[in-house]
Formats: C-alpha cells, structure tokens, sequence
C-alpha cells in the first residue's frame, strides 16, 4: 500500500478527508495531513513534512498530494522527492483523492500518474444540457 499525504493550506485537506469519507462511506484514518498556517517558517514545514513522511513511509512509498504548485509548501516538498519512494502532485481536488485512495495498492511511481489523471480527467465544462453526459 502506498501512504498518502496531503500538503494544503488550513482546514482544505482536512475537508477534502472528511467529504471522501462521506463519498466512500468508510473511515481514511490512514490519509496524512500537514496543513499549513499563515505564520509557519520553512523549517517548520519541513519538520511537520518529514515527520508524517517517517510515520507513513513503507515498501511502496509516500505520494504527496499538495494543493497549489509553487506554494511555499509545494517548494519544500519538491526539495525532497525522490522517484520511486517520495513522490508529488499538485492540483489536489476531491476527485483526485479519491482516485488516490482507491488505488493506493499500486507503487507511488504508477499512483501518481493514476492520481493525476483522476484530478484532470474530473474537470469538464458544461454550458449545455446537451454536453451533459450524466444519468438523466
């Protein structure tokens, strides 16, 4: 199983858990989460960073999925990524997550592309009811 943990600003990653545990109607007591305050200092993050890394990390690696590309937080992240062990995307979104979740058996290299495609291929724009392609 590949750890999962999430890099947000306040209070989105812990949203995110709660409303994919509504969706996947079972508890994520096993998603990490660092959340980042206003007044946090780089060391900080990196210290809050590595320790839930060490708590999570086994055999098929942690994949970090973080919030905005080019946050502060991202850019500590970047700083250790490691293919094959620590891995990253950014663009979090709940259709991500919950992609993420439900293939986490696969090695952190595979769920990141997996992870990615779930978060790209969920954003859709719908100005007609002829786009539409949900269940009517």
């Amino acid at each position: 199983m590949t750890s999962i943990l999430l890099l947000t600003f306040p209070h989105f990653g812990k949203n995110l858990i709660n409303s994919a545990t509504h969706v996947l109607a079972r508890p994520l007591d096993d998603i990490g989460l660092v959340q980042i305050l206003p007044n946090d200092k780089t060391e900080d993050i990196n210290k809050q960073l590595m320790a839930k890394i060490n708590a999570h990390e086994n055999s098929n690696g942690v994949l970090i999925l973080c919030d905005i590309y080019g946050a502060t937080h991202c850019n500590i992240a970047c700083q250790i990524i490691e293919q094959g062990k620590i891995e990253m995307v950014s663009g979090l979104n709940l259709p991500m997550l919950i992609r993420t979740i439900n293939y986490a058996n696969e090695p952190v290299s595979r769920l990141s592309e997996i992870a990615a495609k779930g978060g790209t291929e969920s954003i859709k724009i719908v100005n007609s009811k002829n786009q539409c392609d949900c269940p009517k």
